[in-house]
């Protein structure tokens, strides 16, 4: 991981483009069919090591069910993801986690809570639990949320390229999307950290309201360590003017 500080304002010249690893839609000639293929056996395979139920073994009906919940929620992850790397761009917004107002300090100072801790280590989990693997992070110099992704990373959570931008801190939603729009076309997921309300009305502001689930859970709050994973079907270029989606909605909690 690349550590890169970029505290004047976003539009300077761009950065080399980041190489990242070819995803299943990337190699060879690979048609919708054998996508979920091979997108449903990465789903049965994961659903196997993380509750470590071997084939062998008869689960209760409860078992059954929780199962079969959790290969549905895999299967939509991986499939979002594939697909997102063949035909859009994925933009993932995070709030930082709960931070401390125990230090007498400057608000860009103030570091997480023992809570916010605990909460940007799920979100490092929760991440490579997706398999969501940003080629760029753009993190908001303020303590609180490089604290968040340094955290996330020593759990296993990984990128291309992070970049810590002044801007982002106390950024409404027209200089969000003035910093996203600027993403070279090559980069395919891009993780945005800052902090509310401009992540919050960033993903009201560029996503298509819908009556999901997902949409139901952000309208009640979008609380600390909250993360959006947006499909964009466009260049970045686009933010804002053409059709984005949210694909989830998670809060992570340790």
């Amino acid at each position: 991981m690349r550590w890169r500080s970029t505290i004047a304002a976003p539009g300077g010249p761009r950065e080399p483009a980041v190489k990242k690893c070819p995803t299943v839609c990337q190699i060879g000639r690979v048609t919708p069919v054998t996508t979920l293929r091979v997108l449903a056996t990465s789903a049965r395979h994961l659903v196997q090591r993380s509750s470590g139920v071997s084939r062998t073994r008869t689960p209760s009906n409860g078992a059954k069910r929780g199962g079969a919940a959790r290969r549905v929620a895999l299967t939509r992850d991986l499939y979002a993801h594939a697909m997102n790397s063949a035909n859009g761009r994925t933009l993932i917004a995070v709030r930082h986690a709960k931070s401390s107002w125990d230090h007498d300090v400057d608000d860009h100072d103030r570091p997480l809570s023992g809570r916010g801790r605990r909460d940007a280590d799920a979100l490092g989990r929760l991440l490579v639990q997706r398999a969501l693997s940003p080629d760029l992070v753009l993190c908001s110099t303020a303590a609180r949320t490089r604290e968040t992704w340094e955290r996330a990373h020593a759990v296993g959570a990984t990128a291309g390229e992070v970049r810590l931008v002044r801007g982002i801190y106390q950024a409404w939603v027209p200089e969000l999307v003035r910093l996203v729009r600027q993403t070279p076309d090559d980069i395919s997921t891009v993780l945005l950290l800052g902090h509310s309300p401009g992540i919050p009305d960033l993903v009201e502001h560029v996503c298509v309201r819908t009556d999901s689930a997902d949409w139901a859970h952000l309208d009640q709050k979008y609380p600390t360590s909250g993360m959006a994973v947006i499909t964009l079907l466009g260049p970045w270029r686009d933010l804002g003017n053409s059709s984005a989606h949210l694909t989830s909605f998670t809060i992570p909690r340790g």
